[in-house]
């Protein structure tokens, strides 16, 4: 029988780092260029904001100004919310020792 020519060998895939799917912790894959919808839950009102994902994952926590009375809070994701649920965890620079 004749000889089968050999076959080329594919290309490599180029992936850009920003496109690159991480792993989401709820089972979701998106890519670190992506945003997120967050719930801020205040104590009469919930509020969306749009953030950006920081490697993949939500911000654990940011600093915004309050609805109530304009002042600067930490709002601190609610770890078991599986829809980015977070809710006031302070004053940015108190001590609370």
């Amino acid at each position: 029988p004749p000889a089968l020519p050999l076959a080329r060998p594919a290309a490599p895939i180029r992936v850009n780092p920003l496109q690159t799917p991480t792993p989401h912790p709820y089972g979701r894959c998106m890519t670190e260029a992506e945003k997120y919808t967050a719930k801020l839950v205040g104590s009469d009102e919930t509020e969306s904001l749009e953030l950006d994902l920081i490697g993949g994952l939500p911000q654990k926590s940011f600093i915004r100004p309050d609805g109530e009375n304009g002042e600067e809070v930490v709002w601190e994701l609610v770890p078991e919310s599986e829809d980015y649920e977070y809710r006031v965890g302070g004053m940015p620079g108190a001590d609370y020792s």
